[in-house]
């Protein structure tokens, strides 16, 4: 019996350290890191900012492998069935979560088929509103829209886009009834907004939206980040206004497919957590208009699972689905 507990403890040390010297081994090949989306994007920006970065201190190569296509679906579908051993690697943001809960026909669980490893950074947004719009403040416009149901409009990048769900989750939670105007991205939305086709929009912070607003053409009623923005330090935050439950920022993160071991998972997240803290990295998100939000994989992993609640709600109260 004694010979059997020797072996056996013998056995199981050395598994642990064989488990151990392979996750230290990591990366022993190159490094795929998905973007589901195209060349261009600020997702593909960020993700070809990090990743020469990883390479030089991995000692391999990170290639950058864009998967656009169905929104995020096709490229988190590909991360998801990948290997889990943290070769495969997938930038994502608020769309990797929304996908199965827009599309409840299509077989996708990013919530238990991912495995968050750690936020890099965050955009804050603003709400605006058309000059041709009276409300000046925010207060005077949830008043009017409150009053008038159905006769505000808001613009968004598109059907169960993320400019979609930010203005749903305004008006759920100020009681207001808007009339949702889809346009094919972004600058298109911000576009409608500063010609008066559109009275509100709620937007990342960008150059462009911060040019319209410059130039008069769209009124910023409040910024969703918990601070203020340097760019407007008038402007106040939505909870100094009284709406704390709609502070929320557009974030970035880093995944993997699910299981990947712990040991990985860490080393993985602490690199990244000391390349978004270098002066070049962080200056290079600022350029962006980014703020660096780097977390551990425990917190972010709590935070995205935070974020699911969240957005299932928005969805279910308002009834989006995808096309």
């Amino acid at each position: 019996m004694n010979r059997f507990k020797t072996r056996l403890g013998r056995l199981l040390t050395a598994m642990s350290l064989l488990v151990a010297a392979h996750a230290q081994a990591f990366p022993d090949r190159p490094v795929t890191l998905v973007v589901p989306g195209t060349p261009g994007g600020l997702t593909d920006t960020l993700a070809r900012l990090i990743a020469p970065k990883f390479a030089e201190a991995w000692g391999q190569p990170v290639v950058v492998e864009n998967r656009p296509g169905a929104g995020a679906l096709i490229g988190t579908q590909y991360a998801m069935r990948a290997k889990p051993d943290g070769h495969t690697l997938l930038m994502g943001s608020t769309d990797v979560l929304t996908l199965p809960l827009l599309n409840r026909n299509i077989a996708i669980d990013t919530l238990n088929g991912l495995q968050p490893i750690g936020r890099i950074a965050s955009m804050p947004l603003l709400m605006l509103g058309s000059s041709r719009v009276a409300a000046r403040t925010l207060p005077e416009l949830v008043e009017a829209m409150r009053k008038a149901p159905g006769r505000y409009t808001y613009a968004s990048n598109g059907n169960a886009s993320i400019l979609q769900l930010y203005a749903e989750m305004y008006s759920h939670e100020v009681g207001a009834k808007l009339l949702h105007v889809p346009y094919r991205g972004a600058v298109e939305a911000t576009q409608a907004l500063a010609s008066g086709e559109v009275d509100f929009l709620i937007q990342p912070a960008t150059g462009n939206v911060l040019g319209q607003i410059a130039a008069g053409r769209a009124t910023p009623y409040a910024v969703l980040s918990a601070e203020r923005l340097a760019a407007l330090p008038d402007l106040p935050t939505i909870s100094e206004l009284g709406w704390p439950r709609l502070t929320t920022e557009l974030w970035y993160g880093l995944f993997a497919p699910a299981n990947v071991p712990r040991a990985i998972v860490e080393q993985i997240n602490s690199d990244l957590r000391a390349l978004i803290r270098s002066d070049d990295v962080g200056k290079r998100l600022a350029a962006y208009g980014l703020s660096p939000r780097p977390m551990g994989a425990a917190e972010f992993s709590s935070f995205y699972l935070q974020e699911h609640r969240q957005w299932e709600k928005v969805i279910r109260d308002a009834g989006i689905q995808a096309n």
